[in-house]
């Protein structure tokens, strides 16, 4: 009952009383529960340690996932567990250790071929047996790189469309948030305006904030902002725009999106003429010394540092310093085959 009472909070995003429930029922588990009732055990410690994740309660949640890692009992069971803890570490900025998650249960290296193949089975897969939710998700993933990894960005639009469309027409909604947001940021901007993938961006956060998936809000909120930047909006609204991802962001301690964000801000306040020297993110919040050398300290920031020297190259060109523009632009190719359909990254 209380899995269940849960179970049910957690899917109306009461997460604080979900935890309540499943907490309690935990705590009633006798010491033999993974003998005895192992998905009840299962069950209850998995959904507590989501909830713990969207309420921001990090650390308690990547605990309970490690310890979780070695109790589940089939290939399903650990990739729940994987995807979860995956999840954890990205938002703590601890690309090392969603890895090292990730190679634990592939129990072999990845790359982005395999990511290619991955995705083309399961496309596969959706057009042998029938479609379900995440292959609205898995023809959205096609489209991105069916042009950036081979050059067909017409047919990857087609995709992309398609996944959006079985979401709409077939009501296969689970992954809605996911196939909004890459069809909005990495699909469409490949042949279409980048305006037009507005609405659906801002779509993807509304159901991505109904539906719990915090993780790909945050992502929303980022791509929102590149969206209004790169189409050339007011950088007043800009500007308003990107802080309200960055305070969803900070409030979650959701460092990755954290830093995307704060790049995106350091280039809308130096163009405002905000910053102490045009060109320059420097102001009593933001110091790019400090920053750099935070990134370079931690390769596995490599995605937010690449974005920041992207962000950098742009702000160093419009301020005419052409020399420190090349610089940021030299820094930026460590960029990482994961961000390849970004459109704004790449082009």
């Amino acid at each position: 009952m209380n899995l269940i009472a849960g179970k049910r909070a957690k899917a109306a995003t009461a997460y604080a009383s979900a935890l309540t429930y499943l907490a309690a029922g935990a705590a009633l588990l006798a010491d033999d529960c993974w003998t005895r009732r192992h998905a009840l055990a299962l069950g209850l410690k998995l959904q507590r340690a989501e909830c713990e994740f969207l309420t921001g309660a990090l650390e308690e949640a990547e605990t309970r996932l490690a310890e979780l890692s070695q109790r589940g009992a089939d290939t399903v069971e650990r990739a729940a567990v994987a995807g979860l803890l995956i999840d954890v570490y990205t938002t703590l900025d601890r690309s090392d250790g969603a890895i090292a998650v990730g190679l634990d249960y592939l129990r072999r290296h990845t790359n982005a071929n395999l990511a290619c193949m991955a995705i083309c089975r399961a496309v596969n897969l959706s057009l042998e047996g029938g479609n379900c939710d995440s292959s609205c998700y898995h023809y959205v993933s096609l489209g991105y790189i069916a042009g950036s990894r081979f050059g067909d960005y017409a047919a990857g639009y087609r995709f992309g469309r398609l996944g959006c469309q079985l979401v709409e027409k077939r009501e296969l909604k689970r992954f809605q948030a996911r196939a909004y947001k890459d069809f909005g940021a990495h699909v469409i901007p490949w042949t279409r305006h980048v305006r037009t993938g507005r609405d659906i961006l801002r779509s993807a956060l509304e159901f991505a904030n109904q539906s719990g998936d915090l993780t790909f809000a945050g992502y929303s909120y980022v791509s929102l902002g590149s969206n209004l930047l790169a189409a050339g909006d007011p950088l007043i609204e800009v500007q308003r725009q990107v802080e309200i991802g960055l305070a969803f962001a900070q409030k979650l301690r959701f460092q990755f999106v954290i830093d995307l964000a704060s790049a995106q801000l350091g280039l809308v306040q130096t163009l405002r003429g905000l910053t102490r020297k045009f060109g320059s993110f420097d102001d009593s919040e933001f110091d790019e010394l400090e920053i750099e050398r935070r990134f370079s300290d931690n390769p596995n920031l490599v995605l937010p540092e690449t974005c920041y020297w992207v962000r950098k190259l742009q702000a160093r060109f419009f301020a005419g310093d052409y020399a420190a523009a090349v610089e940021a632009s030299s820094r930026a190719q460590r960029l990482p085959w994961t961000s390849v359909a970004h459109f704004e990254e790449t082009s």
